[in-house]
């Protein structure tokens, strides 16, 4: 998670990986607010993107993938100190994947949930 230079800058803790199946946990921080003192909604996209591209390397021989198609329902305001991303894949193929993605905020209440589409290349 470290290497992606532009996730690497958030601080992400790995909570599960199971195949299919990626949990995170995004600590939240000045950087990632807007008024109001809450999560920018960019973020939060950022952390439903790559929490998506990892489930996809939990799945058995997947080299790299990039996401096609993305879409985030918000619920209401991530505030907080931390956010539980939670990514499944839902079904996958040979050169295709869908996946479903939650998000809670620190108090175990869903804010925003997305799904998308990932190229996988085996």
């Amino acid at each position: 998670m470290k290497k992606d230079n532009y996730m690497g800058k958030f601080h992400l803790e790995l909570e599960e990986a199971d195949r299919g199946r990626i949990k995170l946990k995004a600590h939240l921080n000045e950087t990632m607010m807007r008024a109001g003192d809450m999560v920018n909604g960019g973020a939060i996209m950022s952390l439903f993107d790559f929490s998506g591209s990892l489930s996809i390397f939990t799945l058995e021989g997947v080299l790299n993938g990039f996401t096609i198609s993305f879409n985030c329902d918000f619920l209401k305001p991530l505030q907080g100190k931390y956010a539980i991303v939670d990514a499944i894949v839902d079904t996958s193929g040979k050169s295709h994947a869908f996946i479903k993605m939650d998000m809670h905020d620190s108090n175990g209440k869903k804010v925003a949930y997305a799904h998308g589409i990932w190229v996988i290349y085996r």
